[in-house]
C-alpha cells in the first residue's frame, strides 16, 4: 500500500511539474523580455523608448536635401544655405562678394525694390591681421552704432562678432580667419522704413531668417 501511495504522489508531482513548464513556455511568448544590458535580445534593435526620445533632442542638422553650397570664386571657403535662396552679387565700399537672400522675401517686393532687400552678405580678403583689428581696419572712422561685440571661434577658426543698430538697421557682423585669410558675413535682423526713404516705403524684418543666417555662417569651411 506504501509503495502504491509513493507512486501515486509521484506521478501527481510528474503531472504539475510539466503543467507549470507548459504554462511558463505558452506565456513566454505574450509577457516582454526585461532584459540587463547586452543580452541577446538588444541586437533587435532601438526600444520604442530610445527611439521616441531620440525624436525629442534638438537637432543642430538640417536637411541636406534642402541646402545648397556655395563657394567663393577665388576658391577660399564654402558655406551651405537654404536651396530656395537666390544668390546676387553685391559690391561694397572695399569688400566685392555675394548676397544671399531669402527669395521669399523677395516676392514681397516689386522687382524695382528687391535690390534693396538683402539677406546675408559674405565676402572674403587677405589679411594678417586678427579678426578683430580687421574689422577696425574696415570699418575705419565709420559709426558702428555697436551694441555688444566678443571674440569666438567658428567651427575652429578664430571668429569676430559684432552686433548693433546704426540709423534704423538692427545688424550682425561675423569675421572669420584662416592663413592669413578672412571672411566677412553681414546680415540685417530689421531695417526701418527710413533706411530706404523713398525705394522701400516700408520695414523689412529678417528676423524669420536670422537663424538660417546663423546657420549659414556657422556652415563655413575654408578650402585652402
Amino acid at each position: 500500500m506504501d509503495n502504491r501511495r509513493g507512486l501515486i504522489l509521484a506521478i501527481i508531482a510528474v503531472i504539475v511539474l510539466a503543467s507549470g513548464a507548459g504554462y511558463y513556455l505558452w506565456n513566454k511568448e505574450k509577457v516582454p523580455n526585461i532584459l540587463a544590458p547586452g543580452e541577446e535580445i538588444a541586437s533587435e534593435g532601438e526600444s520604442f523608448l530610445d527611439t521616441f526620445f531620440e525624436k525629442l533632442k534638438p537637432s543642430d542638422k538640417r536637411e541636406e536635401g534642402n541646402l545648397k553650397e556655395y563657394k567663393d570664386s577665388k576658391g577660399i571657403f564654402a558655406i551651405t544655405y537654404p536651396a530656395s535662396w537666390t544668390v546676387r552679387p553685391d559690391q561694397g565700399r572695399r569688400l566685392t562678394g555675394v548676397n544671399i537672400t531669402p527669395q521669399e522675401l523677395l516676392d514681397r517686393y516689386p522687382s524695382e525694390e528687391q535690390g534693396f532687400v538683402k539677406g546675408l552678405a559674405v565676402a572674403a580678403d587677405e589679411s594678417t591681421e586678427s579678426p578683430e583689428a580687421y574689422f577696425k581696419k574696415l570699418l575705419g572712422e565709420a559709426e558702428t552704432g555697436q551694441t555688444g561685440a566678443k571674440e569666438t571661434t567658428i567651427n575652429g577658426y578664430p571668429a569676430y562678432m559684432v552686433k548693433g543698430n546704426i540709423r534704423g538697421t538692427s545688424y550682425t557682423v561675423y569675421i572669420v580667419s584662416r592663413n592669413n585669410r578672412v571672411v566677412y558675413f553681414n546680415y540685417r535682423t530689421k531695417e526701418d522704413e527710413s533706411v530706404h526713404q523713398n525705394d522701400i516705403r516700408k520695414a523689412i524684418d529678417f528676423e524669420p531668417y536670422t537663424a538660417d543666417f546663423e546657420a549659414a555662417v556657422h556652415s563655413i569651411k575654408f578650402l585652402n
